[in-house]
């Protein structure tokens, strides 16, 4: 999995973006180039270990993605979200996502089922 992802950033195909506190990671995030009739899409994915959320960690990297993007000729930035993430979802509507749709049930979770909503960006 490692291999891959670095070699796809080496490709640029994939854009990564580590945060480290004292030498330690705490978070990690990726945009991917889409493909195809897609190639103009990027679909995005970050993650803050739980207990550094809330310092403003993951709104860095996303700002730093969205840069990445447009610099490299991206158009729109997609992701998916889980609905019962309400302190996720505050943060990609703050920097200017907003929801396309829910889709029911989409998860499995430790907690049972949960519905997923795909957010966009449009990047100019």
């Amino acid at each position: 999995m490692a291999a891959s992802l670095l070699a796809n950033i080496e490709k640029g195909k994939t854009i990564g973006v580590v945060a480290e506190v004292d030498g330690k990671v705490v978070g990690n995030s990726e945009v991917t180039r889409g493909t195809g009739s897609q190639s103009h899409v990027g679909f995005l994915g970050v993650g803050v270990a739980r207990e550094y959320r809330d310092l403003g960690i993951g709104t860095r990297m996303l700002k730093t993605l969205t840069e990445e993007s447009r610099r490299i000729g991206l158009r729109l930035l997609v992701l998916d979200v889980y609905a019962t993430n309400a302190r996720a979802r505050h943060v990609y509507k703050k920097l200017g996502f907003r929801e396309a749709g829910t889709m029911p049930n989409m998860a499995c979770t430790k907690n049972g089922y949960v519905s997923v909503i795909r957010m966009f960006l449009e990047l100019d």
